[in-house]
């Protein structure tokens, strides 16, 4: 989805709708890796045919259609009251990791106001992006805003870390908003320094931390675990794999190195086996991208265990789809790799990690 949606909610609103359209069609919305240029309309009917030279849907009821669209746009513009606003919004946020930035204009375009996913969901970054463009005043209310602390939602979404303590976050965040120190357990440097950002050598059992490690951390009282999503998993398997089996494999996979399986940011596998039932199905499990790649790409890249019988498989010579695969799109998103060697399970399928150097440094697999 490139576009935005914007629900129009008075007559006022259609000329408003007009300058938003010329604004983000001149400046472009920039929500990395997407840029956003455009809106898609909708009015309640009784509008929606005053104005014909705007390309509108027109809704009979605006709750039900929002409703479904709700997670289909990455982004909602109301103009007009934020009452109607929020009783759209209402019985439709999952999490705050994945709803859509909503915001509310009044229809005068003198006030942008960021409504909800503020951070994450980029609705302060749109609110100042639209009133620059207006003249208008931003409205953002976020406890972070103007003050000088770490944000570490917003963090943590630039660095592609993974958050794991969702119900730690608000507390660790609340300290650093007062002013207080928190532990830091960060051996790769990820976060930037902070005044607030005590060394490790001050962590204690119950004391407030953050931890950022692919490595598998237990979850403990008071602290914030932070999982950087720097590993591609390469997959190579026979047909009619059964998930469960896939799902046993990761888990020992990973153990193998004592890494987290949240470093995972895609899979990667041969072209042929993106449809393969256990393979999607570990995809939409994970909210993770699948892709695929063709057997004589696969076969050009350099591997530690090249397999025969993929070779023949494919008329290609000898080489590992899991560990090509990996290393593949590794190289694709991150540049210089190291990879691990693949792992066989149940005579069946095999699993292979490729990522920064950095990412792949487990005592583990010393």
């Amino acid at each position: 989805m490139t576009a935005l949606a914007c629900w129009i909610l008075s007559y006022d609103g259609f000329a408003l709708a007009k300058r938003i359209v010329a604004h983000l069609a001149a400046n472009p919305w920039q929500r990395p890796p997407c840029t956003y240029s455009s809106l898609d309309l909708f009015a309640p009917t009784r509008l929606a045919q005053a104005s014909p030279d705007l390309p509108i849907t027109a809704v009979d009821r605006i709750k039900p259609l929002f409703d479904h669209l709700f997670h289909a746009y990455p982004a909602h513009l109301f103009l007009g009251a934020t009452g109607i606003a929020v009783r759209c919004i209402d019985g439709n946020c999952v999490h705050k990791s994945r709803d859509p930035a909503v915001l509310v204009l009044d229809a005068k375009g003198r006030f942008v106001i960021s409504l909800l996913s503020g951070h994450l969901g980029g609705a302060n970054s749109l609110c100042t992006h639209l009133a620059f463009g207006l003249n208008a005043q931003p409205v953002i209310t976020t406890a972070s805003e103007g003050k000088d602390c770490p944000k570490l939602d917003l963090l943590a979404h630039s660095l592609s870390l993974r958050i794991l303590d969702w119900d730690t976050l608000p507390f660790i965040q609340g300290l650093l908003l007062e002013g207080k120190a928190v532990a830091l357990v960060d051996c790769d440097h990820i976060l930037p320094q902070s005044p607030l950002f005590l060394p490790s050598s001050a962590l204690s059992p119950l004391s407030p931390a953050i931890s950022v490690s692919v490595l598998k951390t237990p979850k403990k009282p008071n602290l914030l675990r932070l999982v950087p999503q720097w590993a591609v998993l390469g997959i190579g398997c026979k047909k009619n794999l059964a998930f469960e089996d896939l799902v046993k494999a990761l888990e020992l996979f990973f153990d193998t190195y004592g890494f987290d399986q949240a470093m995972v940011c895609a899979l990667a596998t041969v072209r042929e086996k993106t449809t393969e039932p256990a393979l999607v199905r570990l995809a939409q499990t994970l909210s993770l991208p699948l892709h695929g790649f063709p057997a004589e790409q696969l076969a050009r890249i350099p591997c530690d265990h090249p397999s025969p019988t993929a070779g023949d498989r494919f008329h290609t010579q000898p080489f590992s789809v899991a560990e090509c695969a990996s290393r593949l799109l590794a190289e694709t998103l991150f540049g210089a790799v190291c990879a691990l060697p693949k792992h066989a399970f149940f005579h069946t399928l095999t699993l292979a990690l490729a990522g920064p150097i950095a990412c792949l440094h487990s005592p583990l697999s010393a």
